[in-house]
Formats: structure tokens, sequence, C-alpha cells
């Protein structure tokens, strides 16, 4: 077996691994009281888990691989460290929304440029549905 193969198959399984943890989440899911019903938070987790999974099933590099891991990894964190499962929107820097008489791309591209580790996966067009 090449380093190559041994690498793939060492993040497979730090992926099946990942995904696992993430189910295990959204069984123990507490919710926050009075809030949000921990059911309807759960079952966000693992629809927005499985979509996110799926959509990245064919990925092959291990360079973009290992930065969706640290991007799972980032967004555990976040959930279990604030009660929230919903991905956290970032502060925009000044000067990238667009203003009238400027190009709307300047908007899209100032919005990319700040999106967190933990977002990247919406880059690509995919938007969570949050309830």
């Amino acid at each position: 077996m090449s380093a190559s193969a041994a690498s793939l198959s060492s993040q497979r399984q730090r992926v099946l691994s990942l995904y696992r943890q993430i189910l295990r989440l959204a069984r123990q899911w507490p919710g926050r009281p009075g809030v949000a019903d921990p059911a309807t938070e759960a079952a966000y987790i693992r629809t927005e888990a499985g979509t996110l999974f799926r959509q990245h099933k064919s990925l092959s590099d291990p360079a973009v691989i290992e930065s969706h891991i640290a991007e799972a990894e980032s967004r555990i964190n976040l959930a279990l460290h604030y009660n929230i499962p919903y991905p956290r929107m970032p502060n925009l820097p000044p000067g990238c929304l667009a203003t009238p008489g400027q190009p709307k791309r300047r908007t899209a591209r100032g919005m990319d440029d700040a999106l967190p580790a933990y977002m990247k996966s919406y880059k690509s067009g995919y938007a969570p549905k949050i309830k």
C-alpha cells in the first residue's frame, strides 16, 4: 500500500468516526431550555451532517479532506460551547457590501472572503435550512 493510499485510509477512518460522533451528538443534544425544541435541533444536526457528508463524499484530495475535517471539528466545538447547533454567521469587514453604483460581485467576494473556517462548505452554494 502506498503512502497516499494509507493516508486516504486513515482519513476515511477519521471521517467515519467524525460522522458517528456527530450522530451521537444529535442523539444526546440537550437543547436550549425555553428557546428551542431539542428534537428539532437534533433533527437539524442529523440533516445537516447527512447533507454535507453526501455533498463531499467524492473528494479525493487529502488537503481538501483535511480542511473539511477541521471544519466539522470546529462546528462541533462551537455547537457544544454555545449550545447552538446552527452555524454562527461571521462579522463582515467594513466595505465589503455593495453600495449603490458598485458591482454586486464585490458583495459576493467580500462575503466569501469573510467566511470563517467552520463555514467553508457554504462557499459552494449550499445553505443550511434553519427552522
